[in-house]
């Protein structure tokens, strides 16, 4: 709820994340975008998903401590590694929230297989569109709404991948029929089922919304 937070604290915080990105800069240990090379690409990505830092290692201090000192009292817990949403994690981002006094909004759960962030390989890898990981991230956004009930969070948010414009394009019925899936084993566990958009149209949006009812 950000109507209970200060403009002046909103302020610190773009201040506090500008400073970084400066410092970032400034620092020539900073890692530089990489050129077309296949191998520099995979190591720059390496850099940003090293799995040291997923949040839920014994050696990491709270991560939530970071965003309180900025007044910030509520966030996302957001996560890709599906092996970690265990009972044992879930206790200590648990333990963490209440020793922070943060209240979790929702969980962003990712989901295994490819996923390219951009226009070309995108709509081929990106969430419930394609039908060879169809199956599988069901599963794994099952696993999250697992996950998300024992942390605490109210529902899931995920990207469902780039939804045909089309309706009467094969792709578009599997599509429809995996978000009801995973949409209604929410439901039953009390969770919403909340997925990022942008890059289909509103009225592709609204289909869907209707269409699943």
């Amino acid at each position: 709820d950000l109507s209970a937070v200060s403009n002046e604290t909103m302020q610190e915080v773009a201040n506090y994340v500008k400073g970084k990105i400066d410092a970032c800069k400034r620092s020539k240990s900073a890692p530089q975008a990489p050129s077309s090379s296949a191998d520099e690409l995979k190591k720059y990505k390496e850099m940003f998903f090293d799995p040291r830092y997923d949040g839920f290692g014994p050696e990491l201090e709270n991560p939530f401590t970071k965003i309180v000192g900025h007044g910030v009292d509520v966030t996302q817990v957001c996560n890709w590694k599906v092996d970690l949403w265990t009972k044992e994690n879930a206790k200590k981002i648990k333990k963490y929230a209440k020793d922070s006094k943060i209240r979790i909004n929702s969980f962003w759960s990712g989901y295994t297989g490819p996923a390219v962030w951009n226009f070309i390989e995108g709509p081929t890898t990106l969430g419930l569109v394609p039908p060879e990981y169809r199956k599988q991230r069901i599963a794994d956004l099952k696993k999250g709404a697992d996950f998300a009930a024992m942390i605490g969070a109210p529902a899931i948010v995920t990207h469902c991948g780039f939804i045909p414009e089309y309706p009467a394009d094969p792709l578009y019925q599997g599509t429809l029929d995996a978000i009801g899936e995973v949409a209604e084993y929410c439901k039953k566990k009390g969770l919403g089922f909340w997925f990022e958009t942008g890059q289909e149209t509103p009225t592709t949006l609204l289909r869907v919304i209707e269409d699943l009812g």
